[in-house]
């Protein structure tokens, strides 16, 4: 017999998956909200528009319609698709064995008396990926590019100035844009920065977009016509230590985090999407004199 929970209006098929619903979610139920004051920021009011930024007439017009195109791009065709689908992300076949399979798919093509110009599915482990890599939807594209120190070089200088370093990064502005139109956040995206008061008039901080510093931030901005309407997003940002291991010969980066503001704190804590990492930067190290590195 289904089971159904009063709180959410869900229901579920079996008595195990309604009782480890209500352990996770309502084992410290939250108490009834207060009555409270909100007032948004007036200027940057988060007003809809088109993909132009041109803000709409009709602000209780519909959203338009997700792209659901059947189009295959980059892929020449449905079987293309489906086949680097199973290969990459079900199957996550080796670069040997992928070779050794477009090798055996083009022989077979050869021997049906096809040109032996025309690739069967994909020339090569190489062309799999670049085709994956040319797809325009999804997370934003990861870039590496190396740098060192430019500085002036003494015979006697560390060895961090000397040596060049791996930087791993994605541009943070697809990466934002991402997140805004993720369907997942619906509900717990704050639009434009507001006050909060009980009912007797104290000031209630919660989210980011709740403080002080947003609405003295969106006052700062505003102060320019052009941006009455747009939406408020700061972006949140913050790095840790760590050591990547696998093919890269140990090396150490600090993985640098992107979040955006508006995401509310529980959808943080909850939604593995609301932080995502940005770059990867590299550790140089510094010696002193007979210690251990820096």
């Amino acid at each position: 017999m289904a089971r159904f929970c009063n709180i959410c209006n869900r229901s579920f098929p079996t008595q195990r998956g309604f009782l480890a619903h209500g352990a996770s979610y309502h084992r410290h139920p939250k108490p009834k909200a207060l009555p409270r004051v909100i007032q948004y920021h007036p200027l940057l009011s988060a007003q809809p528009c088109n993909a132009e930024g041109e803000y709409l007439q009709d602000l209780d017009a519909p959203p338009p319609p997700r792209d659901i195109r059947e189009g295959f791009d980059p892929f020449p065709d449905r079987p293309s698709f489906e086949a680097g689908e199973l290969l990459f992300e079900k199957m996550a076949a080796s670069k040997g064995d992928l070779e050794h399979l477009f090798r055996i798919l083009h022989a077979k093509k050869i021997l049906d008396g096809h040109d032996a110009e025309d690739d069967a599915l994909f020339s090569s482990h190489q062309h799999l990926l670049d085709t994956i890599d040319a797809i325009p939807y999804g997370d934003s594209e990861w870039t590496t590019f190396v740098i060192r120190y430019a500085g002036p070089v003494a015979p006697d200088a560390p060895k961090w100035q000397r040596e060049s370093y791996i930087v791993h990064a994605r541009d943070s502005r697809t990466v934002v844009a991402n997140m805004v139109s993720n369907p997942d956040f619906n509900g717990s995206w704050d639009m434009c920065p507001y006050r909060e008061f009980d009912e007797h008039g104290t000031r209630i901080y919660s989210n980011l977009l709740s403080a002080h510093w947003s609405w003295k931030q969106a006052d700062l901005i505003a102060q320019d016509p052009e941006t009455h309407g747009a939406m408020f997003v700061p972006l949140c940002i913050a790095a840790d230590k760590t050591t990547a291991s696998v093919a890269t010969g140990n090396q150490e980066f600090h993985p640098v985090y992107l979040m955006a503001g508006n995401v509310t704190n529980e959808m943080q804590r909850a939604h593995r999407d609301a932080v995502v990492p940005a770059a990867f930067l590299p550790i140089p190290k510094g010696y002193y004199s007979g210690r251990e590195p820096l």
